[in-house]
């Protein structure tokens, strides 16, 4: 499963909130992007708990999503290529 966070300009100490959290999960992840994280794990996610947990997390009224998916059909990035080897080996096209 596959899973993204998206904040809504999240401060660094929310970020790093957040990041701890996803740390703790044992799960892959990459965060290249200030206020996005991309999660790969084999565990089956309870997405409301993790929300409960975020929000627990960074406890300051921040705004985010949480969504999951299976399979990536496409992508397309611009950028620094470094930052995208994780992508090019997690989401397969």
């Amino acid at each position: 499963m596959k899973i993204v966070i998206l904040a809504d300009t999240a401060t660094p100490e929310q970020r790093n909130a957040i990041t701890t959290f996803v740390k703790n999960q044992n799960a892959g992840y990459w965060h290249w992007f200030a206020d996005a994280w991309i999660i790969d794990t084999d565990s089956d996610i309870n997405l409301s708990s993790w929300r409960d947990a975020i929000r627990d997390a960074t406890s300051s009224g921040l705004h985010f999503l949480l969504f999951s998916f299976s399979e990536v059909e496409n992508w397309a990035a611009f950028g620094n290529t470094k930052s995208f080897e994780w992508i090019h080996r997690h989401l397969k096209q």
